[in-house]
């Protein structure tokens, strides 16, 4: 009897064991299902605060593109200035008032995107009263900005800037608050350079060259002064570039560029590639970024030399292959140097560029100033190649020491007369005298020779 009262509890245990466990396997399913329902919701948020910004630009270049009729170009731009407003207010409302950080974020981030818009309105509205514009320019509709008085326009201005200077501050204190100040004056100087009321290309590839080394220099400056390392603040520090490209893009699609401007802009573009690259790219990136830098960098130099040497009338070949070649082999080994990931293939193709302008230069003016230069080269990079233990420099600059050693011998047969007797006599001395040191010191040549091979293979490509 007492067995089968045992059993009987034994049995109840084992089905409060199976309850508790059916219990504990229903809420983790409740768990993980909440948890579900929960990440769903979040994605659904965020695919729907990128739709919300997608329509957002769509109606802003509506807003662009659309036929205004008999409606004032300065009416036209207060409408863009209060569809800003609106984005402000529901930013303001989705942060305050219902509390939901990321879609605030959103519109305050598209806010601060489109203040170089704003500045561009302006300035087309005061290079309509203030500028001549180029013959030959013919503005599309929906670019086209006219406004009849003066006092309108520097109105129109000063309501404009008590509009975004608040609405600026409240972007960027969203975005990164600890540096929300410097973002704003910044952003506000840099974007001043699209009111100028100039479109000459040459002035506008300086004014841009001036913008751009201003832009990197804040930006590397709020990102040492950023407590924290966020999308959000690298994308505020990015809409720090925004006015240099719409200042850039107006002129190459609406007025006349010049060789000087299209060399500037490519310069620019290297410098930005390689400077911005690391600071916003994966590290992986930032390399391959960072090393595409020296295609525009080489094809602005290359433009920027030609028109120097066109406007002095220039013709000399050789002249125009050392003054390309000697400043910007430095220049690009240095960035080599210092690149993220891939700077060796900046540093063989400096190697390449120094020692082709350089023997080419030679090979067409043999002087002592293309011989100097080209020995210099040479004897660089080959001491570069063993202090970096680059296999890739070391073969280059030793078959350019081939190929000049060469040239040099043959300019020096060409320029001496030489008998016979003399040229068989002295080629017989050089050998007899060349085989009895080959055979006094062979074991140690071939162990040098050895030694220097297995050295030169463990080195880097």
């Amino acid at each position: 009897m007492n067995t089968k009262i045992d059993l009987f509890h034994n049995d109840l245990e084992g089905s409060s064991v199976e309850l508790a466990a059916c219990h504990t396997t229903s809420a983790d399913a409740e768990g993980a299902s909440a948890g579900e329902l929960l990440q769903r919701a979040m994605n659904v948020g965020t695919y729907l605060r990128n739709i919300g910004a997608f329509m957002l630009i769509l109606s802003a270049l509506a807003f662009m593109l659309q036929r205004w009729g008999v409606t004032d170009h300065i009416t036209r731009y207060f409408s863009f200035l209060g569809f800003t407003a609106v984005m402000t207010i529901a930013a303001l409302v989705c942060g305050l008032g219902v509390k939901e950080g990321k879609s605030a974020r959103t519109l305050f981030g598209l806010t601060a995107a489109i203040v170089p818009v704003h500045f561009a309105q302006l300035g087309a509205l005061l290079y309509s009263v203030c500028g001549d514009i180029p013959e030959g320019v013919q503005y599309p509709n929906y670019l086209l900005w006219q406004a009849d008085d003066g006092m309108a326009v520097a109105g129109t201005i000063g309501a404009a800037l008590l509009c975004l200077i608040p609405t600026l501050y409240l972007a960027y204190s969203t975005l990164d608050r600890g540096v929300s100040r410097m973002l704003t004056i910044g952003a506000l100087a840099l974007n001043a350079v699209l009111l100028v009321p100039v479109r000459d290309p040459n002035v506008v590839a300086f004014v841009s060259a001036m913008t751009l080394t201003a832009a990197l220099f804040l930006t590397s400056r709020i990102r040492q002064c950023s407590s924290f390392a966020t999308r959000e603040s690298a994308f505020a520090r990015l809409t720090l570039l925004l006015p240099l490209a719409v200042l850039v893009g107006r002129q190459v699609f609406l007025y006349a560029v010049s060789l000087e401007f299209v060399a500037v802009s490519l310069l620019m573009l290297a410098g930005g590639m390689y400077y911005a690259a690391p600071k916003y790219l994966s590290e992986r990136l930032a390399g391959i970024v960072q090393s595409m830098s020296a295609g525009p960098l080489l094809l602005g130099w290359f433009l920027a030399l030609s028109s120097v040497y066109e406007s002095i009338g220039a013709r000399e070949s050789w002249e125009f292959l050392l003054s390309f070649g000697l400043p910007v082999t430095p220049i690009l080994f240095a960035m080599g140097m210092f690149a993220k990931g891939r700077g060796r293939v900046m540093q063989v193709l400096s190697t390449l560029v120094g020692l082709v302008t350089s023997l080419v230069a030679f090979g067409l003016e043999p002087s002592v100033l293309t011989s100097g230069a080209s020995i210099f080269m040479v004897v660089g990079f080959l001491t570069i190649a063993f202090i970096l233990q680059s296999r890739s420099i070391l073969y280059l600059s030793t078959l350019a020491g081939v190929l000049l050693t060469s040239r040099h011998v043959l300019l020096l047969i060409e320029s001496i007369d030489f008998n016979l007797w003399i040229t068989l006599g002295t080629a017989g001395v050089v050998t007899i005298v060349a085989s009895s040191l080959i055979e006094r010191n062979m074991t140690a040549i071939v162990r040098w020779l050895r030694a220097t091979r297995a050295d030169i293979v463990s080195w880097n490509a």
